[in-house]
């Protein structure tokens, strides 16, 4: 069976749910190629499927959207960060899930095994009147697309007199996936949110914090765009030292500044952002990173981070304006 990657400007794309390329390669690495993505969800999955993708790897993806996929039997690597020479060549050689290779604040890249439907059979005993009718349950084990399940089986049983009988039943048995890596044989639980085992990138005190500035230091103005930002200072708490990225590549980008901006941020190490405004698709890359968003005004950047340090800028749970940002 084959994987596919999604990819974005030849790095893995920060979301699956708004990715638009990927890259299929075959099962013994022999070839690989780039596709288009459908743009709903529930195409893109068809996609895979038709494609016979067994394994997708992605940067953060939507837990809808990862429960779809696991549903029709596609295993999932989420959370991997890099670009898309380094995720191929550490694929084929089995070094992928390391933490060399974890979207910042994640833990090191694991797979999620896809569901597993399966049916059984079973003998039902039941005991009946002089002339009547009994029923009984028991329970059956089955098989489902190559991963053991277990199901309840409803056995009819006819008796005549004081005698017992006996019946066959069905049952349906169903088995979820479960989080695990090659490196160490870690399990996280068939349940559990890998955001909940994420690297702390806050000790203590010690932090980073970004913030979008139209300037290179901290006497430069809050930019109040952030997919397009002139520029984003990266202030660190624990020695108060700083540095600067430029964002001139999407100072003039048609579409995706948003995406890409927020991507510089988790690739950052930072852990806030304090900007003006963020747009739907740029906040859920943020969200996905484990990233808190404060607003501020149009203030100096020292000011700023003054004004977050005292508890005093606005935290917003979603994005404040609509795209194009």
């Amino acid at each position: 069976m084959k994987k596919a990657i999604s990819i974005w400007n030849y790095r893995i794309a920060p979301v699956f749910d708004e990715s638009q390329e990927c890259i299929i390669i075959e099962e013994d690495y022999s070839k690989s190629e780039v596709q288009k993505l459908p743009l709903g969800l529930e195409d893109k999955i068809q996609f895979l499927l038709d494609n016979e993708v067994s394994t997708l790897i992605c940067g953060a993806i939507s837990r809808f959207a990862e429960n779809q996929l696991l549903q029709n039997n596609i295993d999932v690597s989420p959370f991997v960060a890099g670009s898309v020479s380094e995720v191929i060549s550490a694929l084929e050689e089995g070094k992928l899930y390391t933490k060399k290779f974890a979207m910042p604040g994640c833990p090191r890249p694991f797979v999620r095994r896809g569901f597993g439907m399966g049916r059984g059979m079973g003998c039902g005993a039941g005991r009946g009147p002089s002339a009547g009718f009994g029923r009984g349950r028991e329970f059956g084990m089955g098989m489902g697309s190559g991963r053991q399940g277990s199901g309840r089986g409803l056995g009819l049983g006819y008796g005549l007199g004081p005698g017992r009988g006996l019946g066959l039943g069905y049952g349906r048995g169903f088995r979820q996936g479960a989080f695990y890596t090659e490196d160490e044989n870690i399990n996280y639980g068939q349940n559990d949110s890998p955001q909940e085992f994420s690297n702390q990138r806050i000790q203590g005190d010690r932090m980073k914090i970004a913030i979008s500035a139209t300037g290179k230091d901290l006497n430069a103005k809050v930019d109040l765009r952030f997919g397009r930002a002139q520029n984003f200072i990266i202030y660190n708490t624990e020695d108060k030292s700083f540095v600067a990225i430029d964002n001139i590549q999407n100072l003039n980008a048609p579409q995706g500044a948003g995406i890409q901006s927020a991507q510089h941020i988790v690739d950052s190490g930072a852990s806030v952002l304090i900007t003006g405004n963020t747009g739907p698709k740029a906040f859920r890359v943020l969200k996905a990173g484990n990233i808190e968003v404060f607003l501020s005004e149009a203030i100096s950047v020292q000011e700023a981070i003054e004004r977050y340090m005292s508890g005093s800028l606005e935290k917003i749970s979603q994005a404040n304006v609509e795209g194009h940002w």
